[in-house]
């Protein structure tokens, strides 16, 4: 049995765009960098999505997961296309850009502070 790299799970522009690989926009939420990278997603994931879950309930926290994951990994290929195919090379430092992946839970956490902080805690 092979072993699954971290950069066949990573939301990428190269693959999504080559190989039309989307389950990646799913499967870059499940895998992280290391271990550390687990743990302080985690401990972001106690402080807010408790919290979020508690206010609004089970129902509405998985959805607003989906969304955000959703939301953030496609801007996030939106804005790495952009980098690629507008901007000039000598301003973003060549096309290394093209090939940038992104792993672990750090964006849904991100929304997920935001809704605490609209919330008003």
């Amino acid at each position: 049995m092979s072993k699954t790299k971290l950069e066949d799970l990573a939301v990428c522009l190269a693959p999504l765009q080559d190989s039309w690989q989307i389950y990646r926009i799913f499967t870059s939420e499940f895998s992280h960098g290391n271990h550390a990278h687990i743990v302080f997603n985690m401990c972001g994931l106690l402080v807010f999505g408790v919290e979020v879950e508690k206010t609004y309930g089970t129902a509405f926290y998985a959805m607003i997961n989906f969304w955000l994951m959703m939301l953030s990994n496609v801007a996030n290929m939106l804005f790495t296309a952009f980098l690629v195919y507008i901007v000039p090379d000598e301003y973003r430092g060549g096309k290394d850009n093209f090939f940038y992946c992104g792993v672990g839970y750090s964006n849904i956490l991100f929304g997920l502070s935001i809704i605490f902080a609209y919330k008003g805690n």
